[in-house]
């Protein structure tokens, strides 16, 4: 049995699907239980973090405040990202669970995201949600010296995805903001010249890999930190541009891009994922061109 946290949410709720799918039995920690498919879990209440806890073999660790919900206040954040994480790691130890694998972000490097970013470089997060997120990896890390269970630190990229589920409305992530944009209004607006490089991962082949990490035996599981990504950057702009012309491709109309002149720091990095590869879990088949196919048909048929 795998409990999943935060299971209402972008990737949560993708990733309940698609490991259903594929046989996996799983326990869906909800803060709001919508029906009997979710168990009632507020992770930072002590007593659900616990029960939510029995008869299950990995832990997948997603539920936290969000960048924006972060930067409101550092206190809550601390509560929720980093707090509440610790009390569902002793909880996990309490209930014998083998395997905890934690969301990180690749925001944690900070002023350091940038060059060749390896596990090997120090993080620098300036967010609150970056902060949160680094206070939690420092703590498993200390953990990860008693040997009680493996622990998946996973510094995540940004995703590009399709939702997977009608009742997911919400569009922080930047390329399904640009595509529905495209949809709804036949062009894509950004706030600046779209220089800052990114690296962008498709849902599919997170997904795929984390499968193939819950399929790997006790003794192969994972320990330490990883970054995952698709270990190459590209610019905000030429993103807007692919999705234009998927556009053309798909529905045949044009989706004129305009540039904005807010000026940003621009770093060029990549998003070293050498460590993750040899794992021989990564999968890299599902392209972004893919992913940016599904959210402009779902766009379209949704918006």
């Amino acid at each position: 049995m795998i409990l999943i946290t935060g299971s209402t949410g972008f990737i949560g709720s993708a990733m309940v699907k698609y490991l259903e799918a594929n046989s996996f039995k799983i326990r869906s920690g909800s803060r709001t239980k919508k029906n009997n498919k979710y168990w009632k879990l507020d992770i930072s209440n002590k007593d659900e973090v616990e029960k939510s806890c029995e008869n299950i073999d990995s832990i997948i660790h997603l539920a936290a405040l969000d960048f924006a919900q972060s930067e409101k206040n550092f206190e809550e954040a601390k509560r929720i990202n980093f707090l509440s994480s610790q009390n569902l790691y002793n909880s996990a130890v309490n209930n014998g669970v083998k395997n905890f694998i934690y969301f990180s972000t690749c925001h944690v490097y900070g002023e350091n995201l940038r060059n060749n970013v390896t596990e090997q470089i120090i993080p620098k997060p300036i967010s609150n949600y970056a902060k949160t997120h680094y206070m939690t990896e420092n703590y498993l890390n200390n953990c990860l010296l008693q040997k009680k269970m493996n622990i998946s630190i996973l510094r995540l990229s940004n995703i590009v995805g399709c939702p997977y589920t009608n009742e997911m409305k919400r569009w922080k992530y930047v390329a399904n903001e640009l595509c529905i944009q495209a949809i709804k209004n036949k062009e894509i607006i950004l706030n600046t010249k779209g220089n800052q490089k990114r690296d962008f991962f498709s849902v599919e082949n997170l997904l795929i890999t984390i499968k193939n990490l819950l399929h790997l035996k006790e003794k192969q599981l994972l320990n330490g930190t990883y970054n995952i990504g698709s270990g190459k950057s590209i610019s905000v702009l030429r993103l807007a541009e692919l999705i234009s012309l998927e556009c053309k491709s798909i529905f045949g109309f044009n989706v004129d891009v305009i540039i904005g002149n807010v000026p940003v720091k621009t770093e060029d990095y990549n998003y070293d994922i050498s460590k993750i590869k040899k794992t021989n879990i990564y999968n890299k088949s599902n392209s972004i061109n893919e992913s940016i196919k599904k959210m402009l048909i779902y766009c379209k048929e949704n918006f």
